[in-house]
């Protein structure tokens, strides 16, 4: 059975026979590739190219973390990448204005059932949010906007002072409530 693999520490991913080795000041770990979904690497260390192309003939990224658990980058093999055929599927998506208007409709349903269904967990007043017939991206996107503004009030009359949303805002967020959103 595949799963992942944590390495923590500082030292050197090594390939010897048809296994990783991970060689550090305190021990040697294992690897045997067989078993791996992906490698976590928490510390500093070196990996060579040739465990790169290894890594990448058996389909396994790997994901880099500093000691402090913060995240650096990761390995993500050739196959497990988006296809250029995919990419290609993307934009004629895009291009085509039925289909683009579609795809949005559903990810603005799915924010939207989410947003209800926070409203009905905790009980709180009626939220009336419905996209309705639109007939293109900037309605759609209206009719979100719109809703989410509806939400906000909804949950201004929850919250205490100190996390009100009042007026929501990003970048720079204006107070604690929108530096959770």
């Amino acid at each position: 059975m595949k799963g992942d693999v944590f390495i923590v520490g500082d030292g050197v991913l090594k390939i010897k026979g048809q296994t990783l080795l991970f060689i550090s000041k305190e021990r040697k770990q294992t690897v045997p590739v067989e078993k791996v979904d992906s490698i976590y690497h928490y510390g500093s260390g070196s990996v060579s190219l040739h465990v790169f192309k290894y890594l990448s003939k058996y389909g396994i990224p790997l994901h880099f973390f500093n000691r402090y658990q913060v995240y650096i980058g990761s390995f993500f093999p050739k196959k497990s990448r988006v296809s250029g055929d995919m990419v290609v599927r993307q934009v004629k998506a895009f291009l085509d204005k039925e289909k683009r208007l579609k795809l949005a409709k559903r990810f603005v349903e799915g924010a939207m059932a989410n947003i209800k269904y926070v409203v009905r967990k905790h009980r709180l007043s009626k939220l009336d949010c419905e996209i309705g017939d639109v007939n293109n991206i900037q309605q759609l996107m209206q009719r979100e906007g719109q809703c989410r503004h509806r939400f906000y009030r909804v949950i201004d009359e929850s919250l205490p002072d100190v996390f009100k949303i009042e007026k929501h805002s990003i970048r720079p967020p204006s107070n604690r409530a929108n530096a959770v959103l």
